[in-house]
């Protein structure tokens, strides 16, 4: 099949997630899928492509982000986001969550759900949504994508004869290990029972917890570890039934319950969105009212699956997996999300667009530039925003400040008050500039430059185009843009 349109995905690279990996492969057999970052580097760049696909954004959107979606509206590109959490698992970050779910609801063109049931969550937000706007795209089985070594060897004490529960993936408090271990030591078979904990650790204090929790249980075995893909499936298949606690106030959907049943085992896991999407007699799902009540579910759904046996738990493992390979199979996912995307509108439809764009509209989009410049740089002030945090972290890096007027000479003082060192400026009128640092105009330029900072509104493509012949890599940007 002939690709001819382009597709910005976000998170672009996502080493520790194969679901991004599944979909990008999956959208490239139609589509050139390139960086959401590329884009975002460069906000004109909206013309050159025809469509965003965005997972969980939502968490850390800024202002150029939204500017992003709000010119992709303008410019006829379609804007894709895939619902996969009530809010954010940060809570720090909840507030700031809820709203920018409520801006995508209202400004993307599509809305794509992997559980049918967390549509009623979706209109918490905006109750009178338009239904046009929603697709359900199943969640992807992972056969094959996570094969084990041969000479694989579980990485700490384990007794297979034993009745083993498992957990693994990232330890971070949303996905509550914490209950995992209180509900195991309450557990009447513990004894005859085996636990075992494997993943990467969300921060020592967290890992330190969790540690105290276990206190010397020999029953629990604990890797703080990130797990690498070769080692999934051999962990996964270590036990005869993984535990997965959610927190249901901010889960709807769960990867590991896919990967459990992928490599058929079942699980116990809490009354999350995606579990309507299978058959429940073939899995432990329980509700719980409070963290006490959630410790006594997960220690009732422990024994249930003890008492049913190893022979009966597999069982259901294998009936699992018999049913993704109906409901999730890559094919399947395939095909309904190439659906989902449908026709994106042809080059000639948005060259028309770009057209309404340019000319007069275009004298006017500079004011309003203008102002978006100061408003930026305004909110940055007040806010104490975290891009010259971004800069200082990049010091190391050649910086170069474009315009010397009011906010260039801001800019400047505020880069020299956090000992952030700036190559060069690059103005116009350089000639009657003067200074300690070096100062050019953008004829004159022969810097090899990796950030420039552009203050003034004005054509941002030659800018980008001088500084690019020098660094191809050459990151240039507007303070409205941070």
């Amino acid at each position: 099949m002939k690709k001819e349109k382009i597709i910005a995905y976000y998170p672009y690279s996502c080493n520790t997630n194969a679901y991004h990996g599944l979909i990008q492969e999956m959208l490239s057999e139609r589509f050139f899928v390139i960086d959401y970052y590329d884009v975002k580097k460069d906000i004109f760049q909206i013309n050159d492509i025809d469509a965003i696909y965005f997972n969980w954004i939502e968490d850390k959107m800024d202002e150029l982000d939204r500017a992003l979606i709000l010119k992709a509206h303008e410019a006829g590109v379609r804007t894709y986001w895939v619902f996969h959490n009530r809010v954010s698992h940060n809570r720090d970050m909840e507030r700031e969550c809820r709203t920018n779910i409520v801006f995508l609801m209202k400004n993307v063109s599509d809305i794509i759900i992997l559980s049918r049931s967390s549509v009623k969550y979706l209109y918490e937000y905006v109750p009178r949504l338009d239904q046009n706007k929603l697709h359900y795209l199943p969640h992807p089985e992972y056969i094959g994508n996570y094969g084990a070594l041969e000479d694989t060897t579980f990485q700490g004490d384990i007794d297979k004869s034993r009745f083993v529960f498992g957990c693994i993936g990232n330890l971070r408090p949303d996905k509550n290990i914490e209950l995992i271990i209180e509900a195991f030591k309450c557990f009447p078979y513990r004894r005859e029972s085996k636990l075992f904990i494997i993943g990467g650790p969300d921060g020592e204090d967290y890992l330190e917890m969790l540690e105290n929790l276990i206190d010397s249980d020999e029953n629990i075995i604990l890797l703080p570890e990130h797990i690498p893909d070769y080692m999934m499936k051999f962990y996964v298949e270590s036990a005869d039934v993984l535990v997965l606690p959610y927190d249901v106030k901010t889960s709807m959907n769960s990867g590991v319950m896919l990967l459990a049943f992928t490599n058929k085992r079942t699980v116990i896991v809490s009354d999350i969105c995606m579990t309507e999407e299978f058959d429940d007699a073939l899995f432990y799902r329980y509700a719980y009212a409070d963290e006490e009540d959630h410790i006594a579910q997960l220690t009732k759904q422990m024994e249930r699956a003890y008492t049913d046996g190893k022979a009966a738990v597999r069982k259901k493992g294998v009936a699992l997996f018999d049913e993704i390979l109906i409901h999730n199979s890559k094919e399947k996912v395939k095909s309904e999300l190439h659906k989902i995307l449908g026709d994106l509108p042809t080059h000639s439809v948005r060259a028309e667009i770009r057209q309404m764009l340019s000319g007069e509209y275009r004298d006017k989009d500079m004011w309003r530039r203008k102002y978006t410049i100061s408003d930026a740089w305004l909110q940055n002030v007040l806010s104490g925003n975290t891009f010259m945090e971004h800069l200082k972290y990049n010091q190391a890096k050649r910086i170069a400040i474009y315009g010397f007027g009011k906010y260039g000479k801001l800019l400047y003082k505020e880069m020299q008050k956090r000992e952030i060192p700036v190559a060069c400026i690059i103005d116009q009128n350089a000639d009657k500039l003067a200074g300690d640092i070096g100062v050019c105009t953008l004829d004159d330029l022969h810097e090899n430059l990796d950030i420039v900072i552009v203050t003034v509104a004005v054509d941002m493509g030659v800018i980008r185009e001088r500084c690019q012949s020098f660094n191809e890599d050459c990151y240039v940007f507007s303070l409205g843009d941070i």
